[in-house]
């Protein structure tokens, strides 16, 4: 996944150890590049430790929010003297003299990355929300993010849905800012979710509940007599929508911190409401609008999705995603020869646009036209050839030869 350049022994004489997991490299294939290159492993960090080599996928936290053994231990060797120096796995491979090629250095959509990580395409925009992770280019409205951030995003994910606070993870990282590099990063990550108590929502009956939809001990309880209803997601609610008392939200971007906390924990019933309180108080918007038919899409909504694409791309016509999200959706209800429509829109705005290309060839093979398919198809072994689907791919153009 790398390619070597440099001297041929850039570690002669140095001792490195590594903490986390490696984005670019098997830690057995990195202990025998550190050999190779003239070094020495250390298993565990040691007064003789020159470098100490954080991964890049996710932190180097352990799973209640405190340091790894080994960063603990550097910080304990700097105390002590030592001049063991953290680096990031990128700044590693810039030290051997190794470009980065592999994931380190690719872009992914959104899409891409819930495939890569295991997580619904809708959580990835609840972090962009959030600003946990910020897109690293942006074209025609889709954007793209390194390796590095998502993974990043996925571990914070990751630590506060286990329920560690994040003034532990806050504590730990402040540990070792001034000498980790990856630690103000993360830490401003943190920041943007507020204090630990974040928002507090107050019902129509006087109970609290935080954005994840856990209820609340509530103090000095307004009066009320709100009756329960169900949502037609599933998700219980009180009051024809949400009243909040003296923690009432007015305005759009409170709203919409709101429903980001409610996609983020994979409340989309909730996510709704909020966004649609949110369309109310602002007017029309055509991120909020594509927001909100993504958690109708999560809820198996899809004609209601439909809706909300459309008035994405009527108020912003260059929106890649929505184009595409769009085509999903009204495959789903059955018109597929508008969802094909859909797509080539998609495609005509951003032609390297793996997921409408990959979708596309899928509705046309249901379609019976199976050269239209195969031509999509191809293109996408070319333009996304490390694909999850690839797979699949190969599959389906093996039984249409």
């Amino acid at each position: 996944m790398t390619e070597v350049e440099g001297s041929p022994a850039p570690l002669q004489d140095r001792n490195v150890a590594i903490t986390g997991r490696m984005a670019s490299l098997l830690r057995e294939d990195a202990i025998t590049l550190v050999q190779q290159l003239g070094g020495t492993y250390d298993g565990t960090p040691s007064p003789d430790t020159d470098y100490l080599v954080v991964g890049e996928v996710g932190w180097p936290l352990k799973g209640d929010g405190r340091l790894t053994h080994h960063l603990e231990e550097a910080h304990r060797l700097r105390a002590d003297g030592a001049t063991i120096e953290v680096i990031s796995e990128t700044e590693f491979l810039t030290l051997i003299g190794q470009k980065v090629v592999g994931d380190l250095g690719r872009l992914y959509t959104k899409q891409q990355i819930g495939r890569i990580l295991d997580v619904p395409a809708a959580t990835v925009s609840a972090w962009v929300r959030q600003r946990l992770i910020t897109p690293a280019k942006t074209v025609n409205n889709l954007e793209y993010f390194d390796f590095r951030q998502v993974a990043s995003a996925r571990a914070l994910s990751k630590l506060l849905s286990s329920g560690v606070a994040p003034l532990r993870i806050r504590q730990s990282l402040r540990q070792v800012d001034t000498w980790w590099p990856g630690a103000a990063q993360t830490l401003s990550q943190l920041e943007t979710l507020g204090h630990d108590g974040g928002i507090v929502l107050r019902l129509d009956d006087g109970t609290m509940a935080d954005p994840s939809g856990q209820l609340m001990m509530a103090f000095d309880e307004p009066e009320g007599t709100g009756t329960p209803k169900t949502d037609p997601g599933g998700d219980a609610l009180t009051g024809e929508a949400f009243g909040f008392g003296q923690a009432e939200l007015r305005t759009t971007d409170e709203w919409l911190a709101v429903a980001a906390q409610f996609d983020a924990t994979d409340r989309p019933a909730l996510a709704i409401r909020a966004y649609q309180e949110a369309l109310l108080t602002g007017g029309p918007n055509a991120d909020t609008a594509f927001s909100l038919g993504n958690a109708l899409c999560r809820l198996g909504r899809p004609a209601e999705a439909a809706q909300r694409f459309l008035q994405t791309v009527e108020l912003k016509p260059d929106h890649v995603e929505a184009w595409n999200n769009l085509g999903n959706a009204l495959g789903d209800i059955g018109n597929l020869g508008d969802a094909v429509s859909a797509f080539h829109k998609a495609l005509a705005l951003a032609p390297n646009c793996t997921d409408a290309r990959y979708n596309l060839a899928e509705t046309l093979y249901a379609l019976k036209d199976v050269g239209g398919a195969r031509r999509h198809w191809l293109r996408y072994l070319q333009v996304d050839p490390k694909s999850p689907w690839i797979d699949h791919v190969r599959e389906r153009l093996q039984a249409t030869k």
